[in-house]
Formats: structure tokens, sequence, C-alpha cells
């Protein structure tokens, strides 16, 4: 019998259409009026993805004559300069190109290069140009590409104009095979759905933009990433977040058991994703909320508190939605605990997406499953930190076998690749054949944590096909440099045997890959999430140093939030 699911929360649907419709009866002379009050990004999304194409015209002469007007408008000039770069890259053929022709496309693209070469004052021009080369000098570091650039030898591919910029990020995105790829991928596609069958995001708290051109569906965050996004630009988002703080009631919202400190510093996570959720909107709303999310990790203090974690998910997506103005996309990251495991039943019928994180073994995907099986959110996710479980593997298969035995090196690159392959036949076979029969667009799989060996990143191209993977910018980088092989029959391969009796000699692998009533592989300390066995899964390598990372990245967002929230309250 076929795992059978509730209906989806018909609030969610009920909202997102009416969004849609209230979307698609924006004139472009209010998409303009938008945009020049901060919303462009925003007006971006609707444009690929919701509002008539033909507004696209008249969108781009109402801004451009805005520019004209003021000459120096900073709401103006990114807004068209990123226009530009998406009617010629990845997300303008989901809809776009389906009724614009490739010459109106040209003619368009022209219109928006000339009016902010010709109308951008040029002081204004180079301020523009000099940031944007700091902002693409820090992405290839992130990135680590052996050719590093400075700021200096980017200004100059730049050249003098930003259209010359255009064409440089353009040409970026051109050379990106996984960009080629999705494109192929949507143009091959009866529905947006079934492009949706292996969904790719952005691994990182910035350059969305970037990822976005090359096909990115969705974000993921952490709290280093958190912290690593309020690194590269502190100015903008004090300026953003002393603004929440001034303008926000927290009595008018739903705190639960949190402390007014708790409070604050939850709401410098949320700026962030909420500034990366405004480009995902229109995305959002064209999928019907399957993608198009950000995610937001709860505090990492609250692994072993369920209530905490529920309270902070109910406050920030009432947050949200008031900031968004409608049901907010995105997605919220809890623990693969016991109590997170609570969290999770307590908002089963929230219609809240979930996404698990801190996961790493079938005896926690197994649970997590059963339980957002019976959601009600349109989808949620449980993580697979392929690299942050290889790692232990490989280092206890290292003082077991030593670092020269080669065959058990290159086995603990598969560790993650072995894990989700079988979770993968674990949570979408037939009960038949020992599956749970779920729906992959209401329970997903999602890949993260990928590791690069030499040229080979298995991560990735050995799982395409896995409902989600969220790519770091160096994982990308790296998947871009080389040829690849997109199967989106790579996931359905079979088990190696030989393989995994290689990786079986560590423990760690056996607490990850066994499940109960396997024959074979049993770990001589089994873990699960049922009650009283906390302290063991939360002393498991993987979660152990995962963990510890989290807390000390948010011990330093918490001081952050902490100081602009006793700034403002002086």
């Amino acid at each position: 019998m076929t795992q059978t699911h509730p209906d989806i929360d018909s609030r969610i649907m009920n909202a997102i259409a009416e969004e849609k419709i209230q979307v698609a009866s924006l004139r472009a002379e209010d998409l303009v009026s938008q945009v020049c009050e901060g919303m462009g990004s925003r007006i971006l999304g609707y444009l690929m993805f919701i509002s008539d194409p033909s507004l696209l015209a008249p969108v781009i002469t109402g801004t451009a004559e805005v520019l004209k007007r003021n000459g120096s408008d900073d709401q103006v000039i990114p807004f068209l300069i990123h226009l530009s770069v998406l009617l010629e890259t990845v997300p303008s053929y989901y809809r776009v190109r389906t009724v614009v022709t490739e010459e109106d496309i040209a003619s368009l693209v022209h219109d928006i290069n000339a009016a902010l070469d010709e109308y951008t004052e040029s002081l204004v021009k180079e301020d523009v140009l000099d940031s944007l080369a700091v902002y693409h000098a820090e992405r290839f570091r992130v990135e680590e590409r052996e050719c590093q650039m400075t700021v200096k030898e980017l200004r100059d591919l730049f050249g003098s104009t930003l259209s010359g910029y255009i064409e440089w990020m353009k040409g970026e995105v051109k050379a990106s095979r996984i960009a080629l790829n999705t494109r192929r991928t949507i143009e091959e596609s009866q529905t947006v759905q079934d492009v949706l069958d292996t969904m790719w995001g952005n691994d990182y708290g910035a350059f969305l933009d970037v990822a976005f051109y090359t096909g990115a569906m969705f974000q993921t965050t952490n709290p280093p990433l958190i912290k690593a996004a309020w690194d590269l630009s502190t100015e903008e988002y004090t300026r953003s977040l002393a603004h929440r703080y001034r303008h926000t009631r927290f009595d008018e919202y739903p705190t639960g058991s949190l402390t007014e400190q708790e409070v604050a510093a939850a709401l410098l996570p949320a700026v962030i994703v909420e500034s990366h959720m405004e480009l995902l909107r229109g995305f959002y709303l064209y999928t019907e909320g399957r993608s198009g999310f950000v995610c937001y990790q709860v505090n990492p203090e609250y692994h072993n508190n369920s209530g905490k974690m529920r309270d902070e998910i109910l406050f920030v997506h009432s947050l949200l939605s008031d900031i968004l103005g409608g049901e907010p996309n995105v997605s919220f990251k809890i623990p693969g605990t016991r109590s997170g495991l609570e969290c999770a039943q307590s908002l089963q019928h929230a219609g809240v997406s979930i996404t698990v994180t801190l996961s790493f073994g079938l005896f926690q995907a197994d649970a997590f499953a059963r339980l957002l099986a019976r959601s009600t959110a349109v989808s949620s996710f449980i993580v697979v930190m392929n690299g942050r479980l290889a790692f232990p593997v490989r280092d206890q298969l290292i003082a077991l076998k030593g670092e020269n035995n080669r065959p058990y090196l290159q086995a603990s690159r598969l560790v993650g690749v072995e894990v989700t392959r079988k979770l993968f036949r674990r949570l979408y076979s037939a009960e038949r054949e020992g599956g749970l029969a779920l729906d992959r667009r209401r329970v997903g799989i999602m890949n993260a944590s990928l590791r690069i060996y030499g040229d080979q990143i298995p991560d990735i191209t050995q799982i395409w096909g896995s409902p989600a993977i969220t790519i770091f910018p160096n994982a990308r980088h790296a998947l871009d440099s080389t040829d690849r092989v997109f199967d989106p029959d790579a996931i359905r391969s079979e088990e190696d045997t030989s393989l995994l009796s290689l990786l079986r000699e560590s423990e760690i692998f056996r607490q990850a890959y066994y499940l109960h009533g396997d024959s074979e592989g049993k770990p001589e300390l089994t873990l699960s999430l049922t009650d009283g066995e906390e302290s063991a899964v939360e002393l498991w390598e993987p979660i152990h140093q995962t963990l510890r990372q989290f807390l000390s990245a948010h011990a330093q967002i918490r001081t952050q939030a902490l100081t602009v929230y006793e700034g403002e309250m002086k």
C-alpha cells in the first residue's frame, strides 16, 4: 500500500495563489514605483516568473527615466544591472524566453545597458564598479579559484562602463557547466515540476545573485555562513538590523519561552535570510512553494530543547510573514536529535517547512521521514551532510589501517554517496521493496557539505537525481572547471558490495548506514532517536564536531546582534 499524505495546508496554497494574482495585476508603473522604494530584488523575480513579459519594456523605460532624472539612483542602478544579466542567463529560460524572441531580448538588454552608461553619473559609475570588484574578489576567494584576482585586476576586466561589467558577468555564467545543464533541463522538461526533480541551491549566505544566474533554485545557511555573510556586508546588515530593532514590537509576536535577548539574537540571521528571500520570492510563487526558499537555522544552543526551537520558529515565521506580506519562502533548519524530532512533531500541522540538519545517518533520516510525511507543509527536507560524515569515517579508517592504505582512503570519499543512495531507496521505493513509498516532492533528501577530491566531486556527480543538492561556492566552481556528466539516474545506481565491505570496517560508517532489520553491518553501538538515547547521539563524532562549530559561530552572531540591539535601546 502506498504511503498517503494529508493535504497541504490550504491556507498556504490560498496565500500563494492570491499573491500570484496580486502580482500579476501590477502595472508597469507599479513595478517601477516599487523598484524606487527599494523592492528591486523582489521585482526582478516577479518579472522573470509572474508578471506578463510584455511589461519588461515599459519597466525598463520607466526605470531608465528615473535614472535619467537622478543620475545616481542607488535603487535603479543595481536593479537594471541584475535585470540585464538575468535576461540572458538561466532564469529567463523558464518563462520569458517562451514568449519573448531572442531579437526582442537583445533589444531590451541593449536599452538597459545604454541607459546605464548614458545616464549614470561618472563618479557614481566608478563607485559602483569599485564595489562590484570588491564583491567579486571576495567571491573568487570563497570559490578557492586557482587564479585569485585583486580588486584592481577585476576592476580592469570590467572596463570603464557598467555594460562592460554586465558582459563580463554574463561571460562568467556562460562558462558554467551547471548553468548549461540547468538550462538544458528547463528546455527539455514538460513542466517546472520536472526541473525540480533535482533542485540545486547556493550553500552560502552571500553570492546568491551569481548562483541564481547559473540556475540555483534555493539557498541554505547555517551559523558559520550567516557569520560569513555578516562579515562581508557588515555596514549594510547593521543598518538593516538596527532598522528591525527600531520598528519591531516584540510583544506583537509569539515569542513563547524566548527571552528578550534570545529574540534579539534571532533577528540577525532573520535579516540576512530575508534579504535573500526577496530575490527568490518570484520563483517560490512560480513553483507554488516547492522551491525558491531560504533556510533559516534555529539557534544551535537549543539542540536539546524542543520548546525553544519551536518558539524561535514560530516567532521568525510570524515576523517574516509580516515583512514579506505573505507566506514566507523559508525552511527552518532543526537538528537531527531527539529534541529536533519532538519539535518537528509539534509543528507537523502548522504548515511550516522543516529541513533536518546535523543529519548523517539512516537512523535519523528514517525517524524524521515518517514524521515529515504527515506534515502539512508544501515540502520538507532531510539533509545528508556528506563531507562532514566522510571525513570522520576517513580518519577512523586511517587510525585502523594507516594513511597509506589507498583502497580505504578511496572508499571513504564515497561515504556520503552510499548513505544517500540507501536513503533514496528507503524513502522512495515501494513498500513491497522495503521502502516507505514517500513523495519526494513532499519529503526530500538534501545533500550538503560536499567535498572535492582532486577534480572529482562524487558528492554531486554520483548522486545527481537526489531531490535537492546544496552547493558551496568552491564546489560549484570546481564543478564548472571541467566537463561533467549530470546523470539524473546516478542516484539509482546499485550498492557496491566490495566498497561497502571496506567502509563497514568503520564503526562510524556502520552507525550511519545501518537500519534496524539489516542482515549485516550492525554497529557495536546502535544509535537511535528513541527516548533516553540523546547523549549517545549528541556525542557521536559527526554530530559532535559539527555542533561545536555551529555553537562557536552562533556565539559570535549573538554578540554582534546584542551589540547592535543595546545600541538601539539606549
